[in-house]
């Protein structure tokens, strides 16, 4: 009997070892796997609308909600990041200002191959131009939540701090 069991136990192993690994992959960017439902096809599906952008200062108690002082007219925009890594800015519902169009394409994004940074560049729809990188706190199905180490003046004030701004996904 223990003659028998040899053979067969490793007949068990060698096949074990030969079965194919059968996971699906979906590439995060060109070049790079991730799980079957990426964070990149996340990023790349549907709509995405600000819903919170906000400061905090790194000492002190002092909070900025910049998104609070929006007119409905900005708050009702979103944004696609297209799968061509291009930013495409939709005007919503309500435009601020007429004479803009509706759709405006320009810039580009990028995410890093282990999505932990999001990079905005060249953008004229953007609040700032060239290269903007943010750290990424949260990327699902259905929020992307950004962060920002950065200086700014306010009010003759200089407030150091990380800026918050979140997403959500619109269909």
């Amino acid at each position: 009997m223990k003659k028998l069991l040899l053979p067969v136990a490793a007949l068990l192993i060698f096949a074990e070892a030969c079965k194919k690994d059968k996971k699906t992959t979906t590439p995060t960017t060109p070049g790079t796997v991730d799980t079957p439902y990426s964070k990149y096809t996340a990023l790349t599906t549907d709509k995405w609308q600000v819903t919170a952008i906000y400061m905090t200062a790194t000492t002190g108690d002092t909070s900025l909600d910049y998104y609070s002082t929006l007119e409905t007219c900005a708050t009702n925009n979103y944004y696609i990041f297209n799968t061509d890594q291009s930013i495409t800015l939709d005007e919503g519902a309500t435009k601020c200002d007429d004479t803009v169009a509706q759709r405006t394409t320009d810039g580009n994004w990028t995410l890093s191959s282990d999505t932990t940074k999001f990079t905005l560049k060249d953008s004229k729809i953007l609040p700032f131009s060239g290269a903007v990188t943010f750290n990424v706190g949260s990327l699902t199905k259905t929020t992307l939540q950004l962060t920002k180490d950065t200086s700014l003046n306010y009010s003759g004030i200089t407030i150091t701090g990380t800026v918050h701004t979140h997403f959500k996904k619109v269909n």
